[in-house]
């Protein structure tokens, strides 16, 4: 007889501790940007390489979970708001545009996740929604688009 997993289970799936982590490392990320700018890229790239391993784990474990997708969704946004937020500090000259960026993000990936749910829902992963669009499927499935476009970004980002 297999055990029943209660929510306190759920709470403490590795990877939703290691989610737990990454949301403390960009908090205090953010919080270090203005005075230690080392501090704070050290930080968030903490928080970015957990988020590279945190879906692994989970399906390592068989500890997959819609608290644990969402977790990980959530903090995707908020750290990529964080980020533009952060920018706008420093480029104020391209605020608005970091603050349409941040629109641009939450809008998206709302309107992509639960237009999946809504066609399809029996699954519980906004990663794997049965995409019919090529470039979007790619870029949900394709772990070396993903990081590439995250690192590119970044570094448009900060060069530009």
């Amino acid at each position: 007889m297999e055990k029943k997993v209660t929510t306190w289970d759920v709470l403490l799936f590795k990877a939703n501790i290691m989610d737990y982590f990454r949301v403390v490392s960009a908090m205090y990320a953010f919080y270090k940007a203005k005075d230690s700018p080392i501090v704070f890229v050290v930080c968030y790239f903490i928080s970015f390489i957990l988020d590279a391993f945190d879906g692994m784990v989970a399906r390592a474990y068989k500890q997959t979970s819609k608290l644990g997708a969402t977790l990980d969704m959530v903090t995707d946004r908020i750290s990529t708001a964080g980020l533009l937020a952060i920018l706008s500090g420093f480029y104020e000259r391209y605020s608005v545009a970091f603050v349409y960026l941040i629109m641009l993000d939450v809008g998206s990936h709302w309107l992509q996740t639960h237009s999946g749910f809504l066609v399809d829902v029996k699954n519980d992963n906004h990663k794997n929604l049965g995409e019919k669009f090529y470039l979007l499927k790619l870029y949900y499935t394709n772990r070396n688009v993903l990081v590439n476009k995250i690192f590119l970004q970044d570094f448009y980002d900060y060069h530009f």
